[in-house]
């Protein structure tokens, strides 16, 4: 919220906090009546259907994050090579990014919680890394 309080007072913008479920939202941009949801944008991708609401192209050419174990090749490198096996959640906003910017060429394991079993997997060299934040790398021992 303090994102778009900040925004809104460096560009003088109008702000206006209309608390609504994600349906009444959608409806609303459709209907020019407000401009912005501030929706999670992982709740726009798992209860909208794709063709009624999804994540803007800034959004999505933001660079993809992943996080690898720091004695591994891939700490080195700034982007994951073609073939790489790559832990992901389920549901959010990774799998659409690594599904529009990797376009298949990465070898994806899906999984339910991010934070537990993903991070035993690429501990176990399972996986090559886990996509999660935005902009670089992270290494994990």
């Amino acid at each position: 919220m303090k994102f778009f309080i900040d925004i809104a007072k460096k560009e003088d913008l109008q702000l206006r906090l209309i608390p609504s479920p994600l349906q009444t939202a959608s409806d609303k941009i459709n209907h020019y009546e407000i401009d912005v949801s501030a929706h999670g944008i992982s709740n726009i991708n798992t209860q909208a259907k794709p063709d009624y609401a999804t994540a803007s192209e800034p959004y999505l050419d933001v660079q993809r994050g992943f996080t690898v174990l720091k004695d591994s090749p891939f700490a080195t490198l700034k982007k994951l090579p073609k073939g790489s096996k790559v832990a992901v959640m389920d549901e959010g906003t990774a799998l659409q990014d690594l599904n529009h910017q990797y376009k298949g060429d990465l070898k994806l394991t899906i999984v339910s919680k991010l934070e537990g079993k993903a991070r035993e997997l690429l501990r176990q060299h399972k996986v090559d890394a886990i996509a999660e934040g935005y902009t670089s790398f992270w290494s994990i021992n």
